[in-house]
């Protein structure tokens, strides 16, 4: 019998409707451990347990990756295939050498196991009750394996999924939270749920999902008040807190500024209406988060060892570039940006820390796999919005260094771009690199570029099969000055993708900041064609 495709299996099991039972797996009597049944299946365990747990796992998920996945490994087939298919993988995108065990295999091994992972699990959906904890456990591991191997629409849907199930979780057991995050469950169920489901589910919801699912997929780790604002607690006990703290104001945060998108039609009322929405984002959300984050720090922090201090490095940079984005969100002024140079300082030296711990990334091959917050968001201001020239290009150098995909996206593009986008700005000071720099200039209001534009000009089996392709990119600006029109200087650029697998188009992470690039007659200049290939080698030392 033929094997069936992977999205034969996919469809089919979107379209059975699992009986899911909200008891406890491990608090039933474990069933015999079924036995491994290839070699090729026990050297991906070992490989899993060694390498790719610690990478997945990160500095917040040990406790799902390191902790439940390997337990419920030992008794459930669909968990000890899909962590199987997910290791291969792995070892696939991170190297090409020749004589691993199971290139004599196929290319397909993956997509084996994890079609295996699938029917085992739609059996048991087939043959009993299946306990929350599993298959909750099954979507966030195939929502890995869909991410890693590039197929997003896949990896969404199963996000989206994994959401409603959860809430369909909290909806039957009429689980209200009325406590913070982390605190007071009545069972080892709802524990398993609070504290390593949903805050998995939140940064896939954050980092997956298009802008037009994500309406339809908000939901909050902490309690939330008649209002729907998020409600933290007196102060946070640990940075788990902290970051899950942080997660719901992102969340409550990009709900606002959708709110302001909505508001956008150009007129005085609307103006006013706009300033409101987002002048209280940073002043009464994020405020009282920091407030409590400062806290945990002057409390904890001396007892803290490497760990726990990266993990609150991550907090802290997302929490800075957080608050300059909601900061700046409305300004039509680029200069504005200017202001945050001791936050930018901050962000990078953080940054640096971060990329350059090897005992984290022993090598560039094994960081593709993190599930932590990752850095791109943070170099769409410390290589865009951050004009100050020496900082600018630290920034550059270390984009250069971070993970070859991070969630959807290549961060080679955003590399090619902001140097790009470096080159255009500074070209108007009319002074060498090295003048620049010593001199610490940044380029007048009039040279900025404001935003940015991709489109792909090549077929959609291009870019979703890893190789380079030609993008038109357009750069925004207001080269007769703030009361000008907006004017467009499109250029032609050879973007290449890092690995295979579909990559998402580049785009601004600081969505529709300018508003007027929507309604102003626009002044075309261009196009123009370049190739950006790879990294600047000026800047990789």
């Amino acid at each position: 019998m033929a094997q069936e495709s992977e999205n034969a299996i996919l469809n089919r099991k979107r379209a059975f409707k699992p009986k899911v039972s909200t008891g406890c797996l491990t608090c039933k009597t474990l069933a015999p451990a079924p036995a491994v049944e290839s070699s090729i299946e026990a050297r991906a365990l070992e490989l899993f347990f060694h390498k790719t747990a610690t990478q997945l796992a990160g500095s917040f998920e040990a406790a799902f990756f390191q902790g439940s996945v390997a337990q419920l490994s030992l008794v459930e087939p669909t968990i000890r295939h899909a962590i199987a298919a997910i290791a291969i993988l792995h070892e696939e995108l991170s190297s090409s050498s020749p004589g691993r065990e199971w290139d004599i295999n196929g290319p397909e091994v993956p997509v084996q196991c994890y079609n295996r992972a699938i029917r085992a699990l739609l059996q048991k959906f087939e043959t009993e009750q299946t306990p929350i904890s599993l298959t909750s456990m099954a979507n966030i591991l195939f929502t890995c394996f869909e991410y890693f191997q590039g197929n997003l629409t896949a990896a969404r849907s199963h996000v989206k999924s994994g959401i409603k199930l959860l809430e369909s979780w909290r909806e039957n057991t009429r689980l209200l939270a009325h406590k913070p995050w982390g605190q007071s469950y009545d069972s080892y169920e709802s524990y398993f749920m609070e504290t390593e489901i949903a805050p998995l589910l939140t940064v896939f919801r954050i980092n997956i999902l298009d802008n037009e699912d994500i309406e339809d997929a908000r939901f909050y780790l902490n309690p939330v008040d008649k209002n729907g604002d998020v409600v933290l607690g007196d102060r946070f006990e640990n940075i788990q807190q902290a970051r899950a703290g942080l997660l719901d104001v992102i969340t409550s945060a990009s709900g606002r500024l959708r709110a302001v998108n909505e508001h956008l039609p150009n007129n005085d009322l609307a103006g006013k209406k706009v300033n409101q929405i987002t002048h209280v984002i940073p002043e009464e959300i994020m405020s009282q988060w920091e407030t409590k984050f400062d806290d945990l720090i002057s409390r904890q922090s001396y007892l803290w060892g490497n760990k726990e201090r990266q993990a609150a490095n991550i907090v802290r940079i997302i929490n800075i570039a957080e608050t300059l984005r909601a900061r700046n969100y409305m300004t039509s002024i680029e200069s504005s940006w200017d202001s945050a140079r001791a936050e930018y300082e901050e962000m990078l030296s953080i940054a640096d820390s971060l990329i350059s711990d090897h005992s984290r990334f022993p090598n560039d091959g094994f960081r593709l796999l993190s599930l932590d917050f990752g850095m791109l968001f943070c170099f769409h201001l410390l290589a865009w919005k951050c004009r100050w020239p020496s900082l600018r290009r630290w920034a550059l150098s270390l984009l250069c260094k971070v993970p070859k995909r991070e969630w959807l996206f290549d961060p080679k593009h955003y590399h090619a771009i902001f140097s790009r986008i470096l080159e255009i700005e500074e070209g108007y000071l009319g002074a060498l690199p090295e003048e620049i720099i010593q001199q610490d200039l940044v380029p007048p209001e009039n040279a900025r570029i404001y935003d940015f534009t991709v489109i792909p000009q090549s077929s959609p089996s291009s870019y979703s099969s890893g190789r380079a392709v030609s993008y038109s990119v357009t750069f925004w600006s207001k080269p007769m000055g703030l009361d000008g029109p907006l004017s467009s200087l499109t250029e032609y650029m050879l973007l290449e993708a890092s690995q295979p697998g579909e990559t998402a188009v580049p785009s601004s992470f600081i969505d529709k900041h300018h508003p007027r690039l929507r309604t102003e007659d626009i002044a075309s200049i261009g196009p123009r064609s370049t190739s950006a290939m790879a990294c600047l080698e000026s800047n990789e030392s």
